[in-house]
């Protein structure tokens, strides 16, 4: 499976799963899939967020969503890989999820996560450093299966959100 095609599948599946688990909470306003940087996307939802010109960078996936209970707009951010996930795609992500104040943040290979990482994800103080962004908010990692189009259950990391996916 090519990039794009990747990213095409897990833009149709985000507001799935936004609905799916939080449409009592969220509403999906844009999902984005172009390789624009966030701060030359022409959206009004997103030039409201503070601080958003200074964010010259490009998740693959990005969905904006208005939480119902103050109407404040947040980020959903999704990146993607077709080899094993490493160090530096972790680490990617959660800087942007920081600077974002995301409140998703999910990393997507169809390829699983590289052996050295899985070591170290085993550890849950390891695995909370890396993975944890804010309180209460952490970085989801899992595997695409290319021939179901679907998340392998067994796969997500951390595994407290696994009752999430269906």
């Amino acid at each position: 499976m090519d990039k794009n095609k990747l990213s095409s599948e897990l833009a149709n599946w985000l507001p799935v799963f936004i609905n799916d688990n939080f449409k009592n909470e969220f509403e999906i306003l844009e999902v984005h899939t172009s390789p624009s940087q966030i701060a030359k996307i022409n959206s009004p939802h997103i030039k409201s967020l503070p601080n958003y010109s200074s964010w010259e960078f490009s998740p693959d996936v990005l969905g904006v969503l208005k939480r119902k209970s103050d109407n404040t707009i947040q980020l959903a951010l999704l990146n993607r890989a077709i080899s094993g996930l490493s160090l530096k795609e972790i680490g990617e992500l959660h800087c942007y999820a920081k600077l974002t104040r995301a409140c998703f943040a999910f990393l997507v290979s169809t390829a699983g996560v590289s052996n050295e990482v899985n070591i170290l994800l085993v550890d849950k103080p390891i695995r909370d450093r890396l993975l944890n962004f804010a309180p209460d908010k952490s970085i989801t990692i899992f595997t695409w299966s290319e021939s179901l189009s679907a998340v392998i259950k067994n796969s997500i990391l951390p595994v407290e959100m696994r009752p999430f996916f269906k």
